[in-house]
């Protein structure tokens, strides 16, 4: 009916944003690891690096709203969605609503725009940067963000309790007791489904590995390819799994994961990533072809940590990676979904870690086992990272 489509297009709005937003991330982040990268020496080269970090930094900001944006969007169908399971309307009128709100989009892509287009760089020699121009970076802006004409927001900030629009109390209700007559209507098929899943459940937390020894097979050279005895994959995500996956590599103890076995000082914490990663059937690879594609082990070339960190920046998103924030990156981890912690060293060796399940602060960041000068199967980000700049990647 039209309601149902009016809320499905408002969510397909809401993923949208969200997509947008990671691709804004991805491709600034590249842009300016790109140029930090470049051979190239100028009296102007400092003050472009740091134009560029402040365009960053603003892009950064506006994918946060664009999530902030979705999430309102997401709260507002479900509010709509509630008030038709009361009065089983189609409530057509609401159409209007939803015109009103794509049409708002175009302005906050006004002032997006409006703010990048401001921002003057010095002259760069064409042999660094041939096609990073504003007007390109504008240009590519136009092909992920649709182009909207734009109203003012007339509907952000959500109002407070008290308001002449209705009190959340009373949102609040409407959608209780829109949950209960739907509960009603589908309590024998929840009460179905239910039943079968609590046995499989219970299978599936049944924990295996608590970090202190190694599972069977883990424990060969690091630049060997293995196959762990706990798998995962996409659909069968849970904290307990991922925690579980982790945990079965036992990294701490690990000889696969001990630093200088070649004598060269070197460390491993890209092996524990191609590891874990694998084993949560999202695989970072250590072992790549010319083009960034897996490959067998000894067919092709070893990924460095800083290799791993380029291959994510490259080909992370087609293979579905995504950029996200430290406390959206705790967040994901906690659905069980697979989360890199990385961050890339422009004179020396980067380091990437995962991101395990618990309980997120913002003064030590998100919770990690690692791989490196030190090894953790529990420790921080503010304890690893320190103050480096971090970008985390998750995969659904």
């Amino acid at each position: 009916m039209i309601f149902r489509m009016d809320t499905d297009a408002v969510r397909a709005m809401a993923a949208k944003f969200r997509s947008t937003a990671n691709t804004m991330e991805t491709s600034l982040t590249a842009i300016n690891q790109g140029v930090k990268g470049a051979p190239w020496q100028s009296q102007a080269r400092e003050e472009f690096i740091t134009l560029l970090e402040t365009l960053q930094g603003g892009t950064l900001r506006s994918a946060e709203v664009l999530r902030m944006m979705a999430g309102a969007a997401e709260e507002k169908a479900s509010q709509w969605e509630a008030i038709a399971n009361i009065f089983n309307g189609p409530f057509q009128a609401l159409s209007g609503l939803w015109n009103q709100l794509k049409d708002n989009m175009g302005w906050l892509w006004g002032r997006i725009k409006g703010a990048i287009t401001g921002v003057r760089l010095p002259s760069v020699p064409h042999v660094v940067l041939p096609v990073v121009t504003f007007g390109g970076i504008i240009g590519w802006f136009d092909r992920i963000v649709p182009d909207w004409s734009w109203k003012k927001l007339t509907w952000w900030p959500p109002k407070k309790s008290g308001s002449s629009t209705g009190t959340k109390e009373k949102a609040d209700e409407d959608r209780d007791q829109g949950e209960k007559e739907k509960g009603k209507a589908d309590s024998s098929t929840k009460e179905e489904k239910e039943q079968p899943a609590s046995s499989d459940q219970k299978e599936h937390y049944n924990k295996q590995y608590d970090g202190s020894s190694p599972a069977r097979g883990t424990e060969k050279k690091p630049w060997v390819d293995i196959n762990a005895p706990l798998q995962n994959s996409p659909g069968n995500r849970d904290p307990d799994s991922y925690s579980d996956v982790l945990d079965q590599f036992a990294v701490e103890s690990n000889s696969r994961y001990t630093k200088n076995q070649q004598g060269k000082d070197e460390t491993y914490c890209n092996i524990f990533v191609w590891d874990a990663t694998k084993a949560m059937g999202a695989e970072i690879p250590h072992w790549v072809d010319s083009k960034g594609n897996p490959v067998p082990q000894g067919q092709g070339s070893e990924l460095s940590a800083n290799g791993t960190i380029g291959w994510l920046e490259t080909h992370g998103v087609e293979q579905g990676w995504k950029v996200l924030t430290a406390e959206e990156a705790q967040a994901m981890a906690n659905q069980g979904k697979p989360v890199v912690a990385s961050w890339e060293n422009p004179t020396g060796i980067g380091h990437v870690a995962m991101v395990r399940p618990g309980e997120y602060s913002s003064a030590t960041g998100p919770h990690l086992a690692q791989a490196g000068a030190n090894n953790y199967n529990h420790t921080t980000v503010s304890e690893t990272f320190r103050n480096k700049e971090v970008i985390y990647y998750y995969h659904d």
